[in-house]
């Protein structure tokens, strides 16, 4: 279930049938998410909620240290001066994590290899 200081809200039109709201589910990255869309057209709305659950599993695919051959687990597993080639959203995801580090002077807690990883690349940067 999702909390509402997690939920997206985006306001609908006030002339919109809520009658049409549509609750689709998907579990990935061991929870569940939900979308819920306004729309007359329910295989529409079904299209538009089978996009986000897409790109819900490719950032799965690539930020996940439980996957193989993730961008995160590769990093993990470079040697010094070892290279590897991530995604655009990698590269955003680890820009978070410096701008974090720049503003804290410290990376956010947890024991996720690949921040440690970050943490030694931006000390010396």
């Amino acid at each position: 279930m999702t909390s509402p200081e997690r939920a997206l809200v985006v306001p609908c039109d006030p002339r919109c049938d809520l009658g049409h709201v549509r609750r689709f589910s998907h579990e990935a990255m061991a929870t569940l998410f939900e979308v819920h869309i306004v729309h007359a057209d329910a295989r529409y709305a079904a299209q538009a909620a089978q996009a986000a659950f897409d790109l819900v599993d490719r950032l799965e695919n690539e930020l996940s240290r439980f996957r193989t051959n993730s961008d995160i687990t590769r990093i993990n597993h470079l040697s010094a001066g070892e290279r590897t080639r991530v995604s655009p959203s990698t590269l955003e995801c680890l820009a978070i994590a410096r701008a974090m580090y720049s503003l804290e002077g410290r990376l956010p807690p947890g024991k996720i290899s690949v921040l440690m990883k970050l943490r030694d690349i931006f000390s010396t940067s």
